[in-house]
């Protein structure tokens, strides 16, 4: 019996329109769920109703989708997809086996960019939402296969691989325990095909295959590590953000930081430049410098102009004493900081303790290099 067949009876759709309309926590839905199915029903619907509120925002049009919690989770929001499948478009290529497709997140954005992708999974119910999930928006089934992605299926076409980062039900970040392992994936880039590989936004580069490293960040968060191969690798490594309709990219290989004293504006740089090790990159290109190797922040005479860099005028440069600081902030007007810290100090600790009755606003940025700890303020 389908995993999902629950979805086309009467008791099910019933349900599902009852929890779509009021409140699914609440005692009495669940009470009247439980007057038009049975129990298994009832959870199952709770499940999927459940799931559909966290894809909200992350998948288009999650509310006629099948979903699981975890592959919801696990599942690339649809702007990501569709931008990934464009640079498969971008080759002509229109059609790409999606492997490990688990609840189709990136095969929905292959099919709202006109290629066809071939789901291949090992877990029957996923493949079964992703086929129905893909098949939502692009009109008809796509073609499915379940299978296990290690005996290589559809070796003379272009793919996309999405192994498991939770092995044992604990995400990790290191390249060499995925699974499939990464002889799947060497395999796989035998075959000639360019392809992408999706990691986590965490993943150690040292054990990466050869390839393109895109980090791609999403608003004010990293999502994931891309590894393209072949001719989808244009650039050793690159930077992408998705902010919100327009894309923002800053390409290069990684170089020495330009260490300088303090100067008139302070740069806060967007996170995947710093995950890439492309801030010396992108502060020579722009002319900037840095206080040490992990301030985490670029200094320059002149405020740059890049949408990976906000820069600030910074007014005072302290050793990172709080008994200074609050003096500073009171002689200032100081009323709400915002503390940003590196190096082990308690943010939020210092918000507290700093907090004025004044009418200006201030960010506090601590560092620390060695012993010597100082504290930035704009």
């Amino acid at each position: 019996m389908s995993e999902w067949n629950w979805t086309e009876t009467v008791a099910g759709r019933e349900v599902l329109g009852v929890l779509a309309t009021l409140d699914p926590t609440a005692a009495g839905t669940i009470e009247r769920c439980r007057k038009l199915a049975d129990p298994e029903t009832v959870r199952r619907a709770l499940a999927l109703t459940e799931a559909r509120r966290r894809a909200r925002g992350k998948i288009d049009d999650a509310d006629a989708l099948l979903l699981d919690r975890t592959g919801v989770e696990q599942s690339t929001s649809t702007d990501v997809a569709r931008y990934k499948a464009r640079r498969f478009r971008a080759l002509g290529i229109d059609r790409v086996v999606d492997l490990c497709t688990g609840i189709g997140g990136d095969a929905i954005g292959f099919a709202l960019e006109g290629i066809t992708p071939v789901l291949v999974d090992l877990n029957p119910a996923r493949l079964e939402s992703a086929r129905h999930n893909v098949a939502h928006f692009l009109g008809a089934d796509p073609p499915i296969d379940l299978a296990d992605v290690a005996s290589l299926p559809y070796p003379d076409v272009p793919f996309h691989f999405d192994p498991d980062r939770r092995p044992q039900g604990k995400r990790t970040w290191r390249y060499l325990d995925i699974l499939p392992g990464p002889e799947t994936f060497d395999a796989r880039i035998a075959t000639g095909q360019p392809g992408a590989l999706k990691l986590g936004p965490g993943v150690d580069f040292e054990d990466l295959p050869a390839g393109e490293y895109e980090v791609i960040q999403r608003g004010r968060g990293l999502v994931q590590v891309v590894v393209w191969i072949g001719p989808l690798a244009e650039v050793p490594r690159r930077a992408t953000w998705l902010d919100g309709d327009t894309i923002h990219s800053f390409s290069g290989e990684p170089e020495s930081l330009p260490i300088g004293a303090p100067a008139a504006f302070l740069h806060i740089v967007e996170p995947a430049i710093e995950r890439l090790d492309l801030l010396g990159t992108l502060a020579r290109t722009h002319g900037l410098h840095a206080a040490h190797g992990h301030s985490g922040f670029l200094l320059g005479d002149q405020a740059a102009e890049s949408p990976w860099l906000h820069p600030m005028p910074l007014l005072a440069t302290l050793p990172a004493r709080i008994e200074d600081v609050r003096r500073w902030l009171k002689e200032h007007d100081g009323g709400v900081v915002k503390v940003r810290a590196r190096g082990g100090d308690d943010g939020s600790a210092w918000e507290k303790s700093l907090r004025g009755k004044g009418a200006a606003r201030f960010t506090v940025h601590l560092t620390r290099e060695g012993k010597k700890r100082r504290a930035w303020i704009t």
